[in-house]
């Protein structure tokens, strides 16, 4: 706490100094929700009466936790989640910049688990990148995340819809037995069936899944094969169980 409020008055001393170059500086706070709150003090009373050569651009993921008496004194500028597609282009781009050959589906998983942030997709990227020899293929990125591959969502899908209890805790005991971490089984099952059920009320899905053309018909086919109540019911029973397996000892 101490150092923040230090780096602030710091920062704060120097405001006041004409720039050498330009006419004006600009101060960039990153993830400005983890000031503490005398350094947001601090800051408060400079930006009262800022001088007019200054401009400060103060970025958040969470604007909720800024005091108000910051946000009345600022122009919001509310930005969107970088989509799937957009963000997949883009690595594709810096791939091919540095002649690493790349699956298509690859990049799509990363810009998934990348959440809309450009910064956390290229940072997945970049360990990829250092662990390939000239080509990332699908399966590499499955085992940096140590998430699900689509083949076995689908699988696992299909025996939960068969109701087949035996084929289901066979393919969660091998998943169990690669060390893979069960939450990230949950969240994905939770995303497929809800593309499931998407298929079943929509036909426009290319803005809503973000997929390949190929995993968007087999979501189409699988979903044939089950109604809309079960799949909401299936949901439900996915839901509760995220929420039961973070407080239990044994996931």
């Amino acid at each position: 706490g101490f150092r923040r409020k230090l780096f602030t008055c710091r920062i704060i001393s120097t405001i006041y100094e004409t720039p050498y170059e330009g006419k004006s500086k600009i101060y960039i706070f990153k993830n400005f929700h983890l000031a503490n709150e005398q350094a947001q003090n601090a800051l408060l009373k400079t930006l009262e009466e800022p001088p007019s050569y200054v401009i400060f651009i103060l970025a958040t993921t969470e604007p909720h936790k800024i005091p108000a008496t910051i946000l009345s004194r600022c122009q919001r500028f509310d930005f969107k989640r970088v989509t799937v597609q957009d963000m997949s282009s883009r690595m594709k781009e810096i791939c091919e910049d540095v002649n690493i050959d790349v699956d298509e589906r690859a990049l799509n998983l990363i810009a998934r688990n990348s959440q809309g942030a450009l910064r956390d997709a290229l940072s997945i990227l970049d360990q990829c990148m250092s662990f390939s020899d000239d080509k990332i293929e699908y399966k590499d990125v499955v085992d940096l995340l140590g998430t699900v591959n689509i083949e076995q969502l689908f699988e696992m899908a299909e025996y939960v819809i068969k109701e087949d209890t035996k084929k289901c805790l066979e393919i969660l005991n091998e998943f169990v037995i690669w060390g893979k971490d069960i939450k990230n089984l949950i969240d994905d099952l939770i995303d497929h069936f809800r593309n499931l059920m998407i298929c079943k009320v929509s036909t426009e899905l290319d803005e809503i899944i973000s997929l390949p053309e190929e995993t968007i018909e087999q979501l189409k086919a699988q979903s044939s094969l089950i109604e809309t109540n079960d799949i909401i019911r299936i949901l439900n029973i996915l839901s509760e169980t995220q929420d039961n397996i973070k407080s239990s000892s044994n996931p």
